[in-house]
């Protein structure tokens, strides 16, 4: 799956501790035609004996006990190397610099409004 339209198959995984924020990016990444799965905490996310082969992570940065920075090189020390996107309610260009050297592809401040995320979402799918 390399395309944008069979990026459809592959799961998005949103982690946030916002119940309101997690339901309403799933609403609006199935109404993109994309398969999605929720998490309330890294921790909850680890807790996974499996995790997809493909697809992306969708990562809050600020959570209680593991940021979202902080998850996705726990996640890395597993070898898990989906492609992922960090949402953060307030972005810094130190935020940006840590996030990019943990390895995340994109960096989006909330509120998220318009295609941005959908369209990071796309590419990330396309490269997992």
């Amino acid at each position: 799956m390399t395309t944008a339209q069979g990026s459809a198959c592959a799961l998005v995984l949103v982690v946030d501790d916002d119940a309101a924020v997690r339901l309403s990016l799933k609403f609006m990444l199935e109404l993109e035609g994309l398969k999605v799965q929720l998490f309330e905490s890294g921790e909850a996310l680890l807790s996974q004996k499996t995790l997809p082969e493909r697809g992306c992570l969708v990562l809050d940065q600020k959570m209680p006990r593991l940021s979202g920075v902080d998850l996705l090189r726990r996640l890395k020390e597993r070898c898990v190397e989906l492609p992922a996107i960090l949402i953060t309610g307030r972005l810094t260009q130190d935020l940006i610099t840590v996030a990019m050297a943990a390895g995340f592809a994109a960096v989006m401040e909330k509120p998220l409004e318009g295609g941005g995320l959908i369209e990071a979402v796309r590419l990330a799918l396309a490269r997992s």
